[in-house]
């Protein structure tokens, strides 16, 4: 007859993949830690960076916002790559975001929230980032069942703005992505200037002199 493995005796070709978290890079980590030479190598710390997104169905789709304040400086392309893979070694996998997903399929429109560690949630609407409670106080008080596109654009529009007052992590213009069930995508590039830039700039280049 045909034999039966236990499953200490399961062979690694046939095993079910492993459920749950992975710690495969702990024992990397430390060997990392431990083998630099004077200890020149040392973990990055966390770095927590701000911003406000949000998220909204409406009868016909869904309508997306975020600001668009930095909270790093400018990076030339050509060097982007070399970065990149600089912080992604230099943090050790530990990058993490949250995100707000939203899109249309034969069903309708959906919205869902990803948080960093991986959870999800489908919603109505949803705002995540440093300025999500200033945000969520608009959706809470405003937000409505079949709303029209123009009342979905002008509750996000709100939304994001009242993060760009309430959170220093979030600023500048606001943008809207317009995603509807026909399949069209419509991207909006500052919609609202609550904090203009070049105006700054101006000021504080008058200020050098």
């Amino acid at each position: 007859g045909m034999s039966e493995f236990t499953a200490a005796e399961t062979p690694a070709s046939i095993a079910p993949p492993p459920a749950g978290f992975s710690f495969e890079n702990v024992k990397r980590n430390a060997s990392l830690a431990s083998s630099s030479s004077g200890g020149a190598y040392t973990q990055a710390k966390a770095m927590k960076t701000g911003t406000t997104i949000v998220g909204t169905i409406f009868k016909g789709g869904v309508v997306l916002g975020a600001d668009t304040r930095a909270t790093g400086d400018t990076t030339v392309i050509v060097t982007a790559c070399t970065l990149l893979k600089r912080m992604l070694f230099r943090y050790q996998g530990h990058v993490s975001a949250a995100l707000v997903l939203g899109g249309c399929d034969i069903n309708g429109p959906h919205v869902y929230q990803i948080y960093p560690h991986g959870s999800t949630g489908k919603l109505p609407y949803t705002t995540m980032g440093s300025g999500s409670l200033a945000a969520m106080s608009v959706f809470e008080s405003e937000w409505k069942e079949d709303m029209t596109e123009d009342e979905a654009k002008g509750l996000v529009e709100r939304a994001i703005s009242a993060g760009i007052y309430n959170d220093l992590g979030s600023g500048s213009n606001c943008d809207t992505c317009v995603i509807r069930t026909d399949g069209s995508v419509q991207m909006n590039r500052g919609v609202l200037q609550e904090n203009p830039v070049q105006p700054l700039r101006a000021a504080i280049k008058r200020s050098d002199r």
